[in-house]
């Protein structure tokens, strides 16, 4: 998620979401995701990352399970959709203003159809090889922080 959003180029450098938020949203995917164990590591890595960039598409209210939406929406200042409540304070939207939130949902649907096109070509073996090497890319850059 934090690579596609560093590939992504950003109107302005304040709507680049942040990495919390990325975290959050994909916090969010994980906990609603049942993994099939018949799909490679690959194919499971990429599903997830497809969800991720749709739940942004479609987002309007992300919340923690230790509280209710109801809740999160009179606590937090910043009731306008969309609303990432941060699960440590409660107040607090975690998620960018509207115009920076609808600049990323067009960035994740674009990022959605160049995948869709992929599907009916014969790239997408390509693709999901450079989405492996990115993810191990990744890791080492984590693991030697």
């Amino acid at each position: 998620a934090k690579y596609w959003r560093n590939e992504i180029q950003w109107e302005e450098k304040g709507f680049r979401p942040s990495s919390y938020l990325l975290e959050l949203l994909m916090l969010q995917v994980f906990q609603s995701t049942t993994f099939d164990p018949t799909l490679s590591s690959e194919d499971q890595s990429i599903s997830v990352f497809l969800k991720f960039l749709e739940l942004i598409c479609n987002h309007r209210s992300l919340w923690n399970a230790f509280y209710t939406l109801e809740a999160a929406r009179q606590n937090v200042s910043d009731n306008i959709p969309p609303v990432v409540v941060d699960p440590i304070n409660l107040t607090k939207n975690v998620a960018p203003k509207v115009e920076q939130w609808k600049q990323m949902a067009r960035a994740a649907k674009n990022t959605l159809d160049l995948f869709r096109e992929l599907q009916t070509s014969e790239k997408l073996e390509e693709f999901k090889l450079e989405f492996v090497l990115m993810g191990e890319k990744n890791t080492r850059n984590a693991t030697q922080c």
